[in-house]
């Protein structure tokens, strides 16, 4: 985990992520009782087109009604990194998961393909860039060529 995330991460206040967890939980108000971050690895991509990691952020929260599991993931990216281009033509352009996003394009895909939920996107002095994201929990499953081709001609 880079040292400047590290920090971000660990001085991170429940105020800053709990209107992510509210809309995690389609609950409002709540009161975020722990929560903890845990980076996820196994991928080039964490660390690839400005990538500056992947986490996984869970917790428990509470409302009148009762207390709840959640859990999200965090992607975070940078202009600053040595593994991304600042051409936005160029196929590694490390703000181009941010723009999608923020464009709404990546919320109405066709066809089966979809991509996970974006709940908040967060800037950091414009060269850094935090996307909350729905945690999707799946089985791991190998994808055949097939399977990536079709992804490819739905996007």
């Amino acid at each position: 985990m880079p040292v400047s995330v590290q920090l971000r991460l660990q001085s991170l206040q429940p105020s800053e992520f709990a209107p992510v967890v509210s809309q995690v939980l389609g609950k409002l108000p709540i009161a975020l009782l722990d929560w903890h971050c845990q980076p996820i690895s196994g991928g080039a991509s964490a660390y690839a087109a400005g990538g500056l990691g992947v986490y996984r952020i869970s917790g428990t929260a509470s409302d009148q009604d009762g207390t709840y599991p959640w859990s999200l993931i965090l992607k975070v990216l940078s202009g600053t990194t040595q593994t991304g281009s600042n051409d936005p033509a160029a196929n590694d352009y490390w703000k181009r998961e941010v723009l999608a996003y923020q464009s709404g394009i990546l919320a109405n895909l066709p066809g089966s393909v979809s991509a996970p939920r974006c709940y908040m996107i967060t800037e950091y002095s414009g060269e850094e860039f935090w996307i909350w994201l729905e945690d999707i929990q799946e089985p791991a499953g190998e994808w055949t060529l097939e399977r990536h081709n079709l992804a490819a001609r739905h996007l």
